[in-house]
């Protein structure tokens, strides 16, 4: 028994330091004894319930014993009679003032008014103050209630008659006397009645409302009280009237202990708090929550996802394509259940397909229907999460086969991979398509939606599909068809890897098409025109678009093939911000000329100097061909000003350098009186300086010889993605010595055979062949894939490596850009100290400064998206962070993070009221939805998402088990072997820190815990020899 306990402490101790976990509380006490600093006494604490501001406060305390002082104000605007409080604290009240110990029992303290002080006016305050005795820690209470209610006085509990007692011409002096006929006291009494006649006041009570014949009085405090069978006299002076008081209505305050409340009660409030708490983390108003609202438009008010369980953030809760509303209100499916008939077919799919949802056999042919052969079209998870208008194309996908393939088949949108993105001719957005198993069909359809824009800017006649071959790096077109009416583009495919749309036209041009053969003899160059269109600028403009057939007949007889990108700029401080325009790349000379013909000339400027730096800037930020020489041309004829948008700082010398960085030549074109301004910036990129005032053509020739000299030299290849790059000397001599990027791998090592690829001309309409190399590595770029690993270190150069640039106490950054903020207490605490934006009070405060910084830091990290792959990292080094940020992503997200650590899919656990770890039991079907009353979790939403504070906390689940999340609950209390477990997590952080997330995922479940250092092993291999 000792071991085992040894052992737990040993897990929980080394979670605690891996992922933030909350260790149990008997832990922290005997950790205490050996030396640990102890947890600083909270000393005042202020509680809101029922219009009264609550303070205790420690005023002082020596051993064993403590003052405090509470403070009671009213903050309605009606008078409180009768104060009671109720409270939980450990230890003896043994001396109290201003108040009374009305019960007391165990730790349970009611404490009542004193008699004197039992009144509270509006906006008046009064206090009391006790001491207690305890040998535990002093604690203020967790939460307070307010007793006292106000009641009506059953009409034979009470008698009031009335009689005068002095009269005269204009007026009367009268008495009512109020019997309590009851066995009890009544206390802070008010008293309702009728009166025809005017009541001047009250000599024993005041008149606190007055309408028409309706008076109502209260007690003055020194006669709140009227004991069990006794009576009040209260005299008053009116007018006189032949008529008596009547209608006589008592209400007093008593004391009432609440019923405890039922768990439906408790559910319920435990609902509410968690929709506030949602709504405040997105920055909603949460008070007041209305039942009738629907926050995720499902068709589903609160109530309503209340009684269902459904998540009322999230239209469809159980992802099967369905929404909530549509699944309760028309299909009666269950929208907690992703397959309500268990047919092994979701929802959403035996709608899409004209099955029944809720029959497995639905022809009754005696074949359940996850066994039938259909077509189906595929739900894919993150593709309708995207904004077409933004992504400019998404996939849709048709398969014909057996069983359900919306949960077999994923997609996700290349952004990193600059293998894919440096494919020039590509449409929108490439997409890679992903799938556990096997994946058999019959026969499958990949269609592409096309935005608007996509179809402004290419003729959609010229588009097709194309996928990529990652075995041979090679781009290979398919024959597709384009349907008008659906604004979609679609292919007949076989297989699924990573699939995009390409513009033909542009497709040809980049892959040289017309050479047949893999060397090519026409150079390449990238020139970049950056032209002041101010008002002065007309006719050096017309002069250059003139010019433009002349300068590239030079550049082909330099045996040069440029692309041309256009740039515009004026002044971002004297016209808009956003003066500075982009036209992007034109493959054709003509096009360009055109282009220049119809710029918007004139206007802007103003003050002289012109901002060409905001224009440099944007010709930084153009995408440039792989070992193409890079120029940009500086068409002014002004001066400049510091500064670009993003940084008004930023000088000419810094910008010039910044593209020198790049391998890009800057030459500028402008008046001769003006060369000093720029001369000096120009020779740092090694460019020309050219007179805009004289002949385009003739200026321009010293920078084409420079173009030419550039492009000349080694040789051009096509390599298998049909893109053509510049190496140092033909590959077919397979000099080994011959390294054109300086990787340190050598091009003939980097390139794998020429072969004849058969292609569909998607222009021509038919199937052609040309020569390409196959290779591993692009041989003219040191890092292929962009991942910030040179070829010659990356395990898998031809594929974007996300990798954990830098790791610090409070960052994690990778280098797609983005970097996660390391929250530094459990989600259990952050959720609970989110409620204090409603008055509720958290359970474990946290300090002001630390809780604004944790919000700022929760905050910046739900602007970013994150990626499965990085938030498995995440998960692996923050779990208490990514649990608050996965929260509200999909539960198929959660589960691939989980899968991607654990190496298997989710288990099922259900639990019934957990009070300790034996009450889980592993299940083997689970409801997708159940936000708040479900007792069925996976591991997956146990470690990354609240769904286990939402369900256990209702049901008095230790907070310290809670916090510790499911690597204690679903390992610990499926006796797994934990020190394994936790060598493992150990493992995967190694891994994925030296080799990248990716790469030390598949590195870790190949070599285990083969490749860790010893350092790192050693600790759980004296826990195994201990147990």
């Amino acid at each position: 028994m000792r071991k085992w306990k040894k052992r737990i402490l040993s897990v929980l101790l080394i979670l605690a330091i891996m992922g933030n976990v909350i260790v149990p509380s008997s832990i922290q006490a005997e950790t205490a004894k050996e030396g640990q600093a102890v947890k600083q006494i909270e000393t005042e604490k202020t509680y809101t319930e029922d219009g009264l501001n609550i303070t205790f406060q420690i005023t002082s305390q020596w051993d064993g014993a403590c003052n405090t002082q509470v403070t009671i104000q009213n903050t309605s605007k009606k008078t409180r009679n009768n104060w009671a409080l109720q409270f939980r604290m450990a230890g003896d009240i043994v001396q109290i003032w201003n108040g009374t110990v009305y019960q007391h029992e165990n730790d349970k303290y009611i404490i009542k008014n004193a008699g004197y002080n039992e009144q509270i006016k509006s906006g008046q305050s009064i206090q009391f103050g006790y001491m207690t005795k305890t040998n535990a820690a002093f604690a203020l209470p967790d939460s307070v209630k307010i007793l006292s209610r106000q009641k009506t006085a059953e009409d034979k509990d009470f008698q009031v008659d009335f009689q005068v007692t002095d009269q005269w011409d204009s007026g009367f002096n009268g008495e009512l006397q109020v019997k309590n006929h009851s066995l009890n006291s009544i206390e802070g009494w008010t008293l309702e009645f009728d009166y025809e006649g005017e009541i001047y006041s009250f000599w024993e009570a005041d008149i606190i409302a007055h309408s028409q014949n309706h008076y109502i009085i209260e007690n003055r405090g020194y006669n709140y009280k009227i004991p069990a069978e006794s009576t009040l006299k209260l005299g008053f002076g009116g007018a006189s009237t032949d008529r008596a008081p009547e209608h006589f209505v008592l209400k007093h305050w008593t004391i009432e202990e609440p019923e405890p409340a039922s768990e439906s009660e408790e559910l319920e409030k435990s609902y509410l708090d968690v929709i506030r708490r949602n709504l405040s983390m997105k920055g909603l108003p949460a008070d007041p929550i209305r039942l009738a609202d629907d926050y995720d438009g499902d068709g589903l008010d609160l109530k309503q996802e209340y009684d269902y369980d459904t998540n009322p953030f999230e239209k469809d809760s159980d992802e099967d394509g369905i929404e909530d509303g549509e699944e309760v209100l028309v299909y009666q499916t269950d929208p907690c259940d992703t397959d309500t008939d268990s047919d092994q077919m979701s929802d959403g799919t035996e709608r899409k397909t004209g099955l029944n949802p809720l029959l497995q056999d639905t022809d009754g042919d005696g074949i359940c229907d996850g066994e039938e052969v259909v077509t189906q079209e595929v739900s894919l998870d993150l593709a309708y999460e995207l904004e077409l208008a933004k992504v400019g194309t998404l996939p849709e996908v048709t398969l014909t086969g057996k069983g359900d393939y919306s949960h077999k088949l994923w997609v996700e949108p290349v952004t990193e991979n600059d293998a894919i993105l440096e494919i020039d001719s590509v449409v929108g957005t490439a997409y890679e398509f992903f799938h556990e198993d096997a994946l058999a069909f019959e026969t499958g359809e990949l269609a592409f939606q096309l935005s608007d824009k996509v179809l402004r800017q290419n003729n959609p006649e010229e588009l097709a599909i194309a996928w990529y071959n990652e075995e041979e790096n090679s781009l290979e077109p398919m024959e597709s068809k384009y349907d008008a009416k659906t604004k979609t583009i679609s292919a007949a495919v076989e297989h699924f890897s990573i699939y995009m749309v390409i513009n033909t036209a542009k497709f040809l041009y980049y892959s040289d098409w017309e050479n047949e053969s893999e060397l090519i003899e026409t150079g390449k160059a990238d020139i970049v025109f950056v032209i002041d269109t101010t008002g002065s600028m007309r006719e050096p403009i017309e002069t250059i678009r003139k010019s433009i057939p002349a300068f590239v007949k030079k550049l082909k007889e330099k045996k040069v093939d440029a692309r041309f990108g256009l740039v515009t700029f004026k002044d971002i401080y004297q016209d808009d911000i956003d003066s500075t325009k982009n036209y992007g790349w034109y493959t054709s000379a003509d096009a360009f000329a055109d282009r220049l013909q119809a710029l918007p000339v004139g206007g802007g400027g103003g003050d002289g100097p012109e901002t060409p730096l905001d224009g440099l800037e944007s010709a930084f930020q153009m995408r440039y061909r792989t070992s193409v020489k890079r120029y940009v041309i500086l068409v002014t004829d002004a001066d400049y000003h510091d500064g670009i948008v993003k940084d008004t700082t930023v000088t000419l010398d810094a910008q010039i350098t910044k593209l020198a960085q790049k391998e890009i030549t800057v030459s500028v074109f402008t008046k001769t009186k003006l060369y000093p301004v720029y001369q000096n910036a120009i020779q740092t990129s090694g460019g020309e300086i050219a007179d805009i005032q004289k002949n385009f053509a003739i200026e321009a020739a010293p920078l084409a010889v420079k173009v030419g000299k550039g492009a000349s030299g080694g040789c051009w290849v096509r390599l298998a993605n049909h893109t053509v790059v510049h190496l140092k000397k033909n590959p077919l001599l397979n000099d080994s010595s011959v390294d054109s990027d300086k990787d340190g791998i050598p091009d003939s090592i980097e390139l794998g055979i020429t072969k004849k690829m058969k292609l569909y001309n998607p222009y021509g309409k038919k199937y052609e062949y040309q020569n390409v190399w196959t290779f591993s590595s692009n041989p003219a770029k040191k890092d292929t894939d962009g991942d910030n690993w040179n070829d010659s270190e990356d395990l898998n150069p031809k594929r974007f490596d996300i990798l954990l640039t830098k790791k610090t106490k409070h960052t994690l950054e990778f280098n797609t850009g983005r970097t996660w903020n390391q929250i530094s207490c459990t989600a259990y605490d952050y959720w609970d100290n989110a409620k204090a934006v409603f008055g509720i009070p958290a359970k474990h405060p946290i300090p002001a400064k630390k809780w604004k910084k944790l919000v700022q830091y929760y905050q910046k990290n739900c602007k970013q998206k994150f990626t499965v792959t990085e938030l498995t990292a995440i998960g692996l080094f923050n779990p208490e962070g990514a649990k608050l940020y996965m929260d509200s992503s999909k539960g198929s997200t959660r589960e691939k993070v989980f899968r991607n650590l654990a190496g298997r899919a989710s288990d099922n656990y259900q639990h019934k009221g957990v009070l300790g770890w034996e009450k889980w039991k592993k299940v083997s079907k689970k409801k997708q939805g159940s936000f708040l009353k479900g007792t069925v979790l996976s591991e997956a939403d146990m470690n990354f998402s609240g769904k286990l504070y939402r369900v256990c906390d209702i049901y008095t689940v230790l907070n310290s088990i809670a916090a510790a999340g499911a690597v204690i609950i679903a390992i610990v209390a499926t006796v797994k072997a934990t020190p394994v477990v936790l060598a493992n997590l150990k493992g995967i952080a190694y891994y994925c820190e030296a080799y990248g997330i990716k790469e030390g995922l598949d590195m870790y479940s190949c070599m285990g815990l083969r490749g860790v250092p010893e350092s790192i092993v050693s600790i759980i291999q004296m826990d195994l020899q201990d147990g």
